[in-house]
């Protein structure tokens, strides 16, 4: 009984990951200069998609993927093992392309 309400909760807890095509991910990098914005993070790829966090301070975050044909990330990792900023301001560390723009890490 216990396992069943755990995986239930775990199942109805997770976030709802909107699909963006690689225009529409254009506009979700934009540049945020709210003072509540708090970054893009990438959490990690699967397969079929790669998937990423905008973080607020008050106002709910916003989590989307991108499809893998759709945005080469240079060293991707598995969904949920670990999480990096990311922003389309230009670093020293490239992290992810596609026709369209260009991600960097944040260090």
């Amino acid at each position: 009984m216990a396992t069943a309400l755990l995986s239930l909760c775990l199942f109805s807890c997770a976030p709802n990951y909107v699909t963006m095509n690689s225009i529409d991910s254009k506009k979700a990098f934009i540049l945020n200069s709210s003072p509540t914005f708090q970054g893009y993070f990438y959490q990690g790829s699967d397969v079929d998609f790669h998937y990423f966090i905008s973080k607020w301070k008050y106002n709910g975050d916003k989590t989307f993927k991108i499809d893998t044909k759709e945005l080469t990330v240079i060293s991707p990792f598995e969904f949920n093992s670990k999480e990096i900023r990311v922003s389309s301001i230009k670093t020293e560390k490239e992290f992810a392309n596609n026709t369209f723009y260009n991600l960097y890490t944040i260090p």
